[in-house]
């Protein structure tokens, strides 16, 4: 039989398992710069975008191009850009493989939201090349996948005013790229167990129990 003390230690194994904390990491040199659209053009077009050091190669093949998100109104696009057609060029590269073909999409998520677009509406895999509608304020994230099945997410807000986003992140799972992230310091954690509050209680209270009935005893 098992033993109350080895039982709330089960119990409390099983909680902080089930819901850890996902290892993500941050993409290496986040910024805000410009895509030069339409850079061999007479008329060329500066699109803010999302970007960072992070680049992968497409599904069809080819050299490895920076994952961007991008707004030109009136929508919002995730995409591949070569670095020399960057207004900033990116500060280096680090491959992310190669894409899969089959997860690439991005989706508003209002004007509240200050997630890590790892719990985005979209299942994995969610192919789908509709942009969203471009709205000032709303927060955007976009979304693939390589080869080996980890992921890509980029998000920011949408300052249209400004010509510009907002509190960008480019954050993926791809081991061994980036660092640990956390929301008060990119760099500073590393994943930890979490404990849910409803198994707190039910951890508190079997405590309870077991420790009323011994002083019964």
């Amino acid at each position: 039989m098992l033993k109350p003390s080895a039982f709330i230690l089960a119990l409390f194994a099983l909680f902080s398992t089930s819901v850890l904390a996902q290892d993500l990491r941050v993409c290496p040199n986040v910024q805000v710069g410009e895509y030069v659209n339409g850079a061999n053009s007479v008329i060329a077009v500066l699109t803010p975008v999302i970007y960072s050091d992070c680049s992968i190669e497409p599904a069809g093949g080819g050299n490895s191009d920076h994952v961007v998100l991008a707004f030109d109104t009136p929508l919002v696009g995730l995409g591949f850009v070569a670095a020399p057609i960057f207004g900033t060029t990116p500060v280096g590269d680090v491959p992310l493989g190669v894409a899969n073909g089959l997860d690439f999409v991005v989706e508003d998520m209002g004007p509240n939201y200050s997630g890590t677009c790892s719990d985005m509406a979209a299942s994995i895999p969610t192919l789908s090349f509709a942009n969203p509608s471009l709205v000032d304020g709303n927060v955007y994230c976009g979304r693939l996948s390589n080869i080996e099945g980890n992921q890509v997410w980029l998000r920011g807000t949408a300052d249209v005013a400004g010509n510009t986003w907002k509190d960008p992140i480019v954050l993926t799972n791809q081991p061994g790229v980036g660092t640990p992230y956390s929301p008060a310091s990119p760099a500073s954690t590393v994943p930890v167990p979490v404990l849910p509050f409803w198994g707190l209680l039910s951890l508190a209270g079997l405590i309870g129990l077991f420790g009323f009935r011994k002083l019964r005893a």
